[in-house]
């Protein structure tokens, strides 16, 4: 039923598929560990590493926990610091305005623990003081010479804060408003370390690392209920009316597709593509043969994927644009191939390929031509010759045709 209702969807012309298209959440939990909620995990390819990574980190922080538990650690009260920086050099303080620290008693070390490739304990509760809106924190695990304190600054929030040898201390500079929620939040974030894992909704981070950051808090059942930003749409009869005589029929789109498609196999494929309507648009807008057209969006296209050429962000007007070049005669089928591979993490004028990659059609005259003085030299390999030396440029069946006319290759 979900497959029918999605074909359903697309073939309207109005609901598209694919990366960036839909929003995918992963919901999982471990043992001893809590239900996070991970949004924007766009690629099914990529989900088994987004979910053993968030294995791993909730593994790392049930970890902490019991390192920190076992001794006694303890987290401080919120302590303004901002007496201390008069005329500092550090530039992320200097102008701030406001800088509170708090003391992590027990947490040496912990701070700067990696729970995830390239994110430590100090960047989680960084993410939680950012939803104040300040830039991040400064923990004592860190180098703290690429900040350029003074060993009197750092000497000073030690005492002041009552750091003892075993201990840490985070720090937050910004405006008054700013700095003081930041290391409130900081503080519950840090607290929550010595019970585990906290529920949250967390974001898919970009690249190959495939790692999440915190969002916000995951919503309870509070949550649940109507949207408040969208204003209720009443539907009449009117609407119903005009949605059933307007309503896409999957059978009617099936036949459209077997009377341009003979390979049922392609077109059953193409019915459940995304790209379905961009092959409706080739073929409405474009002389290209609609076989050609069919098999070349799903079987080529996949081909080239697996040989590394990103095609997804060719545009659907840059393919229109490349199958109307192709139908006007322009360019071979291998000129096609070509092209899209070109047009492969680049937008650029079919003409301006065609032009930069000397992939104009060789045809008519021009083709007789070079025949003629291929038959005369080469005689019976005449056909191999020209293909091996104009592959992209000439078609082979106007090649076999004119050879034929002229009864060369004997």
């Amino acid at each position: 039923m979900a497959l029918y209702i999605g074909t359903l969807l697309r073939i309207t012309g109005n609901v598209q598929r694919g990366i960036g298209s839909i929003r995918q959440d992963v919901n999982m939990s471990i043992k001893g560990g809590a239900r996070i909620e991970m949004k924007g995990v766009q690629e099914l390819a990529l989900m088994d590493r987004f979910i053993e990574n968030e294995i791993w980190r909730q593994q790392q922080l049930l970890a902490i926990r019991d390192e920190l538990n076992k001794r006694k650690a303890k987290v401080g009260a919120a302590k303004e610091l901002t007496g201390l920086f008069k005329g500092t050099k550090v530039k992320i303080i200097d102008g701030a305005g406001c800088v509170m620290g708090f003391r992590l008693e027990g947490f040496k070390g912990i701070l700067g623990r990696e729970v995830n490739q390239k994110r430590r304990l100090g960047t989680e509760i960084s993410d939680y003081a950012k939803m104040a809106g300040v830039n991040g924190l400064i923990h004592s695990d860190e180098d703290l010479k690429k900040y350029e304190f003074s060993d009197g600054e750092i000497e000073s929030v030690r005492e002041n804060l009552g750091i003892g040898r075993d201990d840490a201390f985070i720090i937050i500079a910004a405006d008054a408003y700013s700095a003081k929620k930041g290391i409130e939040l900081a503080i519950w974030r840090a607290r929550y370390a010595l019970e585990g894992v906290p529920r949250e909704t967390r974001q898919a981070l970009g690249g190959e690392l495939c790692t999440t950051r915190f969002m916000r808090p995951l919503p309870g059942r509070a949550r649940m209920y109507p949207e408040t930003d969208v204003r209720p749409i009443p539907v009449t009869e009117e609407m119903l009316e005009e949605a059933d005589a307007n309503a896409p029929s999957i059978e009617k789109e099936e036949r459209y597709l077997a009377s341009l498609v003979k390979n049922a196999a392609v077109s059953r494929q193409l019915m459940l593509s995304p790209r379905f309507n961009l092959f409706k648009s080739i073929v409405e807008k474009t002389s290209a043969d609609p076989e050609f057209v069919a098999n070349f969006l799903m079987q080529k296209l996949t081909e080239l994927r697996r040989g590394g050429h990103d095609h997804d962000a060719v545009s659907d007007e840059r393919m229109i644009e490349l199958f109307a070049a192709y139908g006007n005669g322009e360019i071979t089928k291998s000129g096609v191939e070509e092209i899209v591979k070109a047009l492969a993490g680049r937008d650029r004028p079919i003409a301006d390929i065609i032009k930069e990659l000397r992939l104009r059609r060789i045809t008519g005259r021009e083709l007789e031509k070079l025949v003629t003085g291929e038959i005369k030299t080469k005689g019976k390999w005449a056909v191999r010759d020209i293909m091996s030396k104009h592959r992209l440029v000439v078609d082979g069946a106007e090649l076999h045709e004119i050879i034929a006319r002229s009864g060369g290759g004997n």
